[in-house]
């Protein structure tokens, strides 16, 4: 089903916070143990959710491109891939929260991610969404 996505993204490197808020269209598709969102965002980058309460795992294509799996309390590895080369960096999952009615509802997530030489960055990723009624 196509649905209205709001996603509020915040990044704090080294101290400093960066906040982006993005109005996007999306689809939601059922899964077994839960469930899919996906959207491209402004620059035609597509990015795909499958989210279920003790895993979520977001894989981003486009020139950056990237596989992340945010599991609380677990550090997973994976390349972030840019047109200068694959980064290795280390995603700690802190938290994820799901809450779903119907076509609508909210995920929060919130992890860490280091490199091999140490801290990156602390992330925040809210996402509403509901229905699209045409």
């Amino acid at each position: 089903m196509t649905v209205e996505l709001a996603i509020v993204s915040r990044i704090v490197t080294d101290g400093e916070a960066d906040e982006q808020l993005l109005s996007l269209e999306g689809i939601l598709r059922e899964e077994a143990k839960g469930f899919t969102l996906g959207y491209r965002d402004p620059e035609g980058d597509l990015t795909t959710l499958r989210l279920h309460p003790e895993e979520v795992r977001i894989r981003r294509s486009g020139i950056f491109s990237s596989a992340i799996t945010v599991r609380p309390g677990t550090a997973e590895p994976f390349f972030y891939r840019t047109p200068y080369g694959a980064l290795e960096l280390i995603c700690t999952g802190e938290e994820i929260l799901l809450e779903r009615e119907g076509g609508s509802g909210r995920v929060q997530l919130r992890y860490r991610l280091d490199s091999p030489a140490g801290p990156v960055s602390e992330n925040t990723i809210i996402i509403s969404f509901k229905e699209c009624v045409k």
